[in-house]
């Protein structure tokens, strides 16, 4: 009797590892990692990115603070491995660029200027789990002088992003200062010179698919 007991009893603890085993080959006894506090990489397929200027018309040549809202599909705020930043104009070869600054959840800025008035267009590219993706169809209007020192492009990453309310040729203000640039110091002091906007077509480089360096 007691030897039918005990026979029973191995049975039945062999046929329970042996549940075990097959459940988790089969994945139902793992269990997510606990206390890593990493989340998933972020689908860049997935993601909407928002672009907004300062106003509906910006000024030429100012410090403009251009802000990205990254979201999910959701309409969350998700925070991404990079966002770069990329304005031009068509026809033209005047490209404004840079990396942007992280402010806040899903959020970045970046203060770039725009160095003759008309319609520019905008491209955002955003790094996320590895992946690249350029978003584009944003436009943005510019106002006032052709400012001569920006005319041939500005890069943020190259010469540094302007300071906060920065305006070229302001008396007292950094407008009378050499600004840095790849190439040796412009002077902006002297860049508003009243050149007219008609200018710009000889001054202009060979167009859109020369985009100034983007990433």
């Amino acid at each position: 009797m007691r030897s039918g007991m005990r026979s029973k009893r191995g049975w039945a603890l062999f046929l329970g590892v042996g549940l075990l085993f097959a459940l988790q080959a089969c994945g139902f006894g793992d269990k997510a990692p606990e206390g890593t506090g990493e989340k998933p990489a972020p689908d860049v397929e997935a993601l909407t990115v928002k672009l907004e200027a300062p106003a509906d018309v910006v000024e030429t040549g100012a410090a403009t603070p251009f802000r990205v809202r990254v979201e999910d599909e959701r309409g969350q705020p998700v925070d991404v491995e990079k966002v770069y930043l990329f304005t031009n104009m068509e026809g033209m070869h005047h490209p404004t660029e840079g990396t942007m600054r992280h402010v806040g959840p899903g959020t970045y800025e970046l203060r770039l200027p725009l160095a003759m008035a008309g319609e520019w267009y905008a491209e955002v590219t955003v790094t996320a789990g590895g992946k690249t993706k350029t978003f584009t169809g944003y436009t943005v209007r510019a106002e006032g002088k052709m400012v001569h020192a920006f005319m041939k492009g500005y890069n943020a990453d190259e010469q540094g992003e302007l300071p906060e309310g920065w305006k070229p040729g302001a008396a007292d203000g950094p407008g009378d200062r050499d600004h840095a640039s790849g190439s040796g110091a412009m002077d902006l002091g002297g860049d508003e010179s009243g050149a007219s906007q008609g200018d710009a077509g000889t001054e202009a480089g060979s167009g859109h698919g020369e985009g100034g360096g983007k990433p």
